[in-house]
């Protein structure tokens, strides 16, 4: 019901009342990891027993411990590039400027297509960029574009490419020409233990451009820690250094 209260897509939402629906008669009582352990099975109803330990899981606020051979748990599938655009996001909400202004996934289209039929013209290949941070003084600063890449690149940071694949670079270009900026963010995680890498930046020049050339700027970003606070303070450093991209040099 919580779930159902919040949710964004009206399939989930419809999912969500069909279970709700089945646990309908199901009486609602409150419960502790404590009241887990009192609980016990017989052969003919064991295979409660995995979902009673998935219950003192969430309830006790644990983790999976690998050295445990003995834990039972279900398996669960995330889409972590979702996961990774929206915890991004979420920190960049609470450590932006009041000077810049955030908006999530802003869906534009990248052409026009003339109907045969009608002769009107249609808006075909929908883009969709994760960020798009807007200076709040338009005139002294740039927009923004913000995209997440859930994946670790793969090259040595000292190769040409530094390990960004070309069709991520053909998607950003259209996301610059589309938005009418010049300035682009991919943001990749780091991997535990690694150490934080320079900045990288790539200029895409034209003469359609005005002399202005697009700027792609490739950013790893710390998503690990000893602990959270430690986390969330260097990577909303980072952040920062990301934000000042919006204002002219």
């Amino acid at each position: 019901r919580s779930l159902s209260n919040v949710c964004r897509f009206s399939e989930t939402h419809h999912l969500l009342e069909k279970l709700i629906f089945v646990l309908d008669e199901v009486d609602d009582l409150p419960a502790t990891a404590q009241d887990c352990d009192t609980l016990h099975f017989n052969r003919y109803f064991e295979q409660y027993a995995t979902c009673v330990a998935m219950c003192r899981f969430f309830l006790s606020d644990s983790y999976i411990s690998h050295p445990d051979t003995h834990q039972n748990h279900f398996c669960f599938l995330l889409p972590m590039d979702y996961v990774f655009e929206d915890f991004i996001f979420g920190v960049t909400e609470t450590c932006l400027p009041k000077s810049v202004t955030v908006s999530s996934q802003k869906t534009e289209w990248l052409a026009q297509k003339q109907n045969a039929k009608t002769g009107e013209w249609e808006n075909v290949f929908q883009i969709r960029n994760d960020m798009l941070l807007t200076p709040t003084d338009k005139s002294n600063g740039k927009r923004l574009i913000v995209d997440t890449k859930y994946k670790v690149r793969q090259e040595s940071i000292e190769e040409k490419k530094a390990g960004i694949a070309q069709s991520d670079m053909y998607q950003m270009v259209s996301y610059a020409l589309r938005q009418n900026t010049t300035e682009v963010a991919l943001i990749y995680p780091l991997c535990y233990g690694q150490a934080p890498t320079e900045q990288q930046t790539f200029r895409v020049s034209s003469p359609m451009l005005n002399d202005q050339p697009i700027r792609i700027h490739a950013v790893d970003v710390c998503v690990t820690g000893e602990s959270k606070q430690e986390m969330i303070t260097l990577l909303t450093e980072q952040l920062k250094e990301i934000f000042k991209l919006t204002t002219h040099e």
